[in-house]
């Protein structure tokens, strides 16, 4: 039987100039960041503040000169970690380059054109919807700052990226690397100002040391199918288990970058209800070592492959219909036969407990005088029974122990 699963990943939108939050995100540092749902973007709600790429390679923390630098480097403002926790840490453009990725796995450094998208959707005032509000952190008048959509920018300043490493603008301005190169000695940049409720583009000197937002990785819809075969149910990764009676379902997958992707489940179950069975046309035998022979009587015989279990430690690959065994010791033996299929790799099994009985005599068991007590007698097929003279039996003691008896009745 086959059955077909859609699985179907959502992403979350905003309302317009709402605040939605989205699940957030940690870095390889192990600092988590809010997120924030603007249109179709998330974004970081904080300033970066990880001391490595995202493949676990340190950036290092140059606080001299960075006019000659021409490979990745971070600094607190001012040199003073205090800065770190409220503001975040201040980055060159080729931290921003770099393939290792400062950003988190399956995040980003926006692109310019992904700074501009968001402030096609913030419309006018799009730099006060950005910024904190109040003056606490901000100098007055951080004009048009409400937070309405929760992005929380703090006047983070910048460092120049002269030999003369000078620290300017906290409280002013905060000052975004985009992703975007301009040519060999700039790239792109966004600001916000104090005096103004506007987002401003523009370029800045790849040596400076600028704030950096985080953006999510864009979605793209991906599509597979998943063939599988499995014997009476099988569970997939939604942790549900399917069977020929329960065959159909369509669920919802969350995947870990959020990205829509539809996955159909090609499933076919087998049955391995093989119906094994077999026979011996005498169970009890004396004076081993003797043979017996057992019949194969499974249905549809010659579609599968047979294992057989004599309980004596034998164990024999047989697609013979009789097939036969010598027993050399005295014994009660559990015989099983496991067959195979081998297009499906299905298998089933029967077993007959106590099933040959091999004893070298035909006389009464002494029973030995002990204080334990018989609790149950038992028949060769391990279901509970009375005393029968002339038939093999077990007996089950209050200490656990068993015994083999075979009482005749002359």
């Amino acid at each position: 039987m086959k059955t077909t699963l859609l699985f179907l990943s959502v992403f979350l939108s905003a309302n317009l100039f709402g605040q939605t939050f989205g699940n957030g995100v940690t870095d390889i540092d192990g600092n988590f960041y809010e997120s924030v749902i603007i249109g179709n973007q998330e974004w970081m709600a904080e300033n970066l503040t990880t001391k490595s790429y995202s493949n676990g390679d340190s950036i290092p923390n140059s606080t001299i000169n960075w006019g000659s630098l021409n490979n990745g480097a971070w600094v607190n403002y001012n040199n003073d970690s205090s800065f770190n926790a409220q503001y975040g840490k201040l980055y060159n453009w080729f931290t921003v380059e770099d393939s290792r990725n400062v950003c988190p796995v399956n995040w980003h450094v926006p692109t310019s054109a992904e700074w501009d998208t968001l402030s096609s959707f913030l419309g006018v005032d799009a730099g006060g919807k950005l910024k904190h509000q109040g003056t606490a952190l901000w100098q007055s008048p951080n004009t048009g700052a409400t937070n309405s959509t929760g992005f929380r920018a703090y006047p983070s300043g910048y460092r120049q990226g002269s030999s003369s490493a000078i620290f300017e603008l906290l409280g002013q301005y905060t000052i975004y690397w985009t992703s975007t190169s301009n040519d060999p000695q700039t790239a792109l940049d966004r600001t916000l100002k104090h005096i103004s409720s506007n987002l401003f583009s523009g370029t800045a000197h790849k040596n400076n040391g600028h704030s950096i937002r985080c953006i999510k990785n864009p979605c793209s819809s991906s599509t597979g199918v998943d063939v599988q075969s499995a014997c009476d149910s099988y569970t997939w990764i939604n942790g549900q288990t399917y069977t020929s009676d329960n065959n159909t379902d369509t669920d919802t997958l969350i995947s870990v970058d959020g990205c829509d992707s539809i996955v159909t489940l090609d499933l076919t179950i087998h049955s391995s209800d093989f119906k094994v069975a077999f026979f011996a046309e005498n169970q009890f035998y004396s004076e081993p070592p003797y043979s017996v022979i057992f019949t194969n009587q499974t249905p549809e015989f010659d579609s599968y492959d047979f294992e057989w279990d004599f309980g004596d430690g034998t164990v024999i690959q047989s697609n013979e219909i009789n097939v036969s065994h010598e027993y050399v010791s005295n014994g009660l033996y559990t015989v099983t036969l496991t067959a195979t299929d081998s297009a499906t790799g299905c298998t089933d099994f029967h077993f007959e407990p106590y099933y040959i009985y091999i004893s070298g005599f035909m006389g009464v068991n002494e029973l030995s005088n002990s204080s334990k007590n018989l609790i149950k007698i038992l028949d060769l097929m391990g279901r509970e029974t009375s005393f029968k003279p002339n038939t093999p039996l077990i007996y089950v003691y209050d200490d656990g122990s068993i015994e083999k008896v075979f009482s005749v009745e002359y």
